[in-house]
């Protein structure tokens, strides 16, 4: 990952000492700094009334709840674009280049905090100031060509000092083959994403290491207990739940009950965010939002340069576009939570709608509110429906309340015939059903806040079960640590490294649980071509390496 985000982590625990709640206050903070500004920029163009709604889908849109509870990238992505949008906002309605070149740059920081998923609503950009900043068109032209130089100036900043520093003196890149940032920001977390492709099978653990040392060149396997174990009674050198060392017997093997593809995604397609997983994340006022923006589209005159209403429209919903087909029909590595890109323009669509749609129906367009609503509720219920066990409780609640609400809505302009009453009870049946409109995202959003498990997304199983088991299982020495580190200071005979294993997941949990030094030969997953057959060979003869964690070896079907 680039370091803009990490470098903010890295500080809250400088400031106030490693732990988890200082890892994790940062996202908190970027949360509800995104939250104010999605509040802003409703507001500034759209009044106070509209920007509440959208500030309060935002709070409780459930995968942002997730990811702000999480010590990823994405909480810090999210509020570093809205920034950046701020600054695009008022640059194509002043004509600024200034603070055009300022969202730029912060559209680089954003490429340094989750590279190329910064750059997916870089055409809205372009788009936004071209068609509607004050200016002749030579002007636009030439602000967004400086502005472009800077952009790549600011994104290719970090990538290009790593790639320019000398290999011998600096980590591996991972997940690369070529150990390059360009190309970590250009493959795999970039065009790969965008495809089919797999990392490749498991690197060959090197073979050039026995317990006399280093023999380079030959192929027998490693003996990481080193010169001084005896060789009728090794110990066991992959410590996981079935080791000697932990007493425990072995854990039944993963299995994946989880339907929707890898992660729980959905199949690549244009109904992937209809999958009941992937629309209970993000999807609960997509109706709404849609429709609204079809209304204030139409209530507002077009007009060349957009003005400023058509200017926000034209990028929220293109915001939204641009990372619903990226994000419906992308092959590589996909996670429930990068959907957190989606929530700011579907909640400034859904507070600009409902305004929209209430200012039609004072007007007397009772029907597209009425609508509005329906829609808004039956997508949820829809989405509330494919969860046996919450479908009993949900379903009445909301579908109950938003058919009060919209009894009220269509009976209340005929019996009232004073208005002084539509005063209160027209905002009053609204409010019926807005409340219930939140009932479900509410529930959501607390799963993953009150539930069980680590996954970074929303679930209300979390709430009434046990995590559940996934693709990958994932050692953790937290079962027996004490056991498992006691053995390996009590063997420990002056080497650099308390143990070496394949990936930074098996070393990660052991150098929290004891902060001894502990190394990652393979990187992330383990694919990494960081040390070759010979280096490794001559870390043992250096007394670098002794003991090493093996992962469970893959379970072959019909063995």
């Amino acid at each position: 990952k680039p370091p803009i985000a990490l470098w903010v982590q890295a500080a809250s625990a400088k400031l106030l000492g490693y732990g988890g709640f200082t890892l994790l206050l940062p996202q908190v903070l970027e949360g509800l700094g995104s939250i104010a500004l999605v509040y802003h920029l409703v507001r500034r163009v759209f009044g106070p009334w509209a920007a509440c709604f959208s500030g309060l889908v935002m709070a409780f849109s459930p995968v942002s709840v997730a990811v702000d509870r999480y010590n990823n990238t994405d909480a810090c992505l999210v509020l570093i674009l809205l920034l950046a949008a701020w600054a695009l906002g008022l640059a194509a309605e002043t004509g600024n280049r200034r603070i055009l070149y300022l969202a730029l740059i912060l559209a680089g920081v954003g490429f340094n905090t989750k590279m190329m998923a910064a750059f997916v609503v870089l055409p809205v950009f372009y788009l936004v100031y071209l068609a509607g900043a004050p200016l002749s068109r030579f002007r636009r032209s030439g602000d967004l060509a400086i502005g472009t130089i800077l952009l790549l100036a600011t994104a290719l900043s970090w990538p290009l000092v790593v790639d320019l520093t000398p290999a011998d003196q600096r980590p591996f890149v991972g997940s690369t083959q070529d150990n390059s940032m360009i190309s970590l920001s250009l493959g795999w977390n970039g065009f790969q994403r965008l495809i089919s492709r797999g990392r490749g099978g498991m690197p060959q653990i090197p073979r050039a290491v026995d317990s006399g040392g280093a023999q380079s060149g030959t192929k027998e396997p490693p003996n990481p207990s080193g010169p001084r174990a005896p060789s009728a009674k090794k110990p066991s050198t992959s410590l996981d739940a079935a080791s000697p060392l932990s007493g425990e017997e072995p854990p039944p093997p993963p299995v994946n009950r989880r339907r929707g593809g890898f992660m729980n995604t959905g199949t690549p397609g244009p109904m992937r965010l209809a999958d009941k997983n992937m629309a209970g994340q993000v999807a609960w006022f997509l109706p709404l939002a849609f429709l609204g923006f079809w209304a204030e589209a139409r209530r507002t005159p077009f007009s060349f340069p957009f003005n400023r209403v058509h200017q926000a429209l034209a990028f929220w919903l293109g915001w939204f576009l641009l990372y619903a087909v990226v994000f419906s029909f992308m092959r590589g590595a996909m996670h429930p939570y990068y959907l957190v890109l989606l929530v700011p323009p579907l909640s400034a669509l859904s507070g600009i709608g409902l305004r929209a749609l209430w200012i039609l129906y004072r007007q007397g367009r009772h029907g597209p509110l009425m609508m509005g609503l329906s829609l808004t509720a039956l997508g949820q219920a829809f989405i509330a429906a494919q969860y046996p066990d919450w479908k009993p409780l949900i379903l009445p609640i909301l579908l109950s309340f938003a058919a009060i609400s919209l009894a009220g809505l269509y009976v209340i302009p005929s019996l009232c015939v004073r208005k002084p009453y539509w005063r209160i009870c027209l905002p009053a049946a609204l409010g019926l059903g807005v409340f219930a409109l939140f009932l479900s995202p509410v529930l959501w959003a607390l799963s993953p806040v009150l539930g069980t498990g680590q996954r970074v997304e929303a679930d209300p199983d979390l709430l009434s079960q046990g995590p559940r088991v996934g693709r990958i299982q994932v050692f953790d020495p937290r079962r027996s640590p004490a056991r498992l580190l006691a053995y390996l200071r009590a063997q420990r005979k002056g080497e650099q490294y308390l143990l070496v294993s394949q990936n930074s997941q098996l070393a990660a949990p052991i150098i929290i649980e004891s902060g001894e030094p502990v190394v990652a030969i393979g990187g992330f997953m383990g694919t990494d071509p960081i040390l070759t057959s010979h280096q490794f060979a001559q870390r043992v003869k250096e007394d670098q390496f002794r003991y090493m964690l093996l992962s469970d070896p893959p379970r072959t079907q019909g063995r």
